[in-house]
């Protein structure tokens, strides 16, 4: 399991004492027999790329205070949001690691990637990530069933009797 990780939003203070990335861990193996890699960090961003680094049945917790020295010397294309254009685009103009994208002006950052890319890669590079710590896994897609009998065309034609009712059900 690589996906586990673990992060605190603004305001939400845990218990002390409470470890919820090993109790995380404890739980996936005691229920489906496999060892976890976890991560905690400050925000969602940091624990997930901490959390792909970590091997299997170990954890990893990066202090607010050391999210720098974490992402610094991390290649450019691990950034979130970094694809395989971005990163040869950023290559090409000398940016290697998330340090070298840290340690460009805004405004440059801008320029290359556009307005939105840019800052959020921006922000990003510094360790500040304004996704919200979701608990609950978001669906991935979403469908619907519907049978239909013959009696539901009454002589329409059936392409044109479906078209209306998705329509309509929209």
């Amino acid at each position: 399991m690589r996906s586990t990780y673990a992060g605190q939003s603004a305001g939400r203070r845990l218990d002390a004492g409470a470890d919820p990335v090993h109790d995380r861990e404890q739980r996936a193996e005691q229920l489906l027999g496999v060892r976890a890699a976890a991560a905690a960090g400050p925000s969602r961003m940091v624990a997930a790329m901490a959390c792909a680094l970590t091997p299997p049945g170990r954890l990893l917790a990066v202090e607010p205070a050391g999210v720098s020295a974490f992402l610094r010397p991390r290649r450019v294309r691990e950034l979130p949001g970094v694809g395989p254009t971005t990163a040869r685009l950023l290559i090409q103009h000398g940016v290697h690691t998330v340090g070298d994208l840290a340690c460009l002006p805004l405004a440059t950052v801008q320029r290359l990637l556009g307005a939105r890319t840019g800052r959020t890669l921006h922000d990003r590079a510094h360790g500040h990530d304004h996704r919200p710590v979701v608990t609950e896994p978001v669906a991935r897609s979403t469908s619907a069933e519907h049978r239909f009998t013959r009696l539901a065309f009454r002589g329409r034609d059936p392409v044109g009797a479906l078209y209306g009712r998705v329509t309509v059900g929209a």
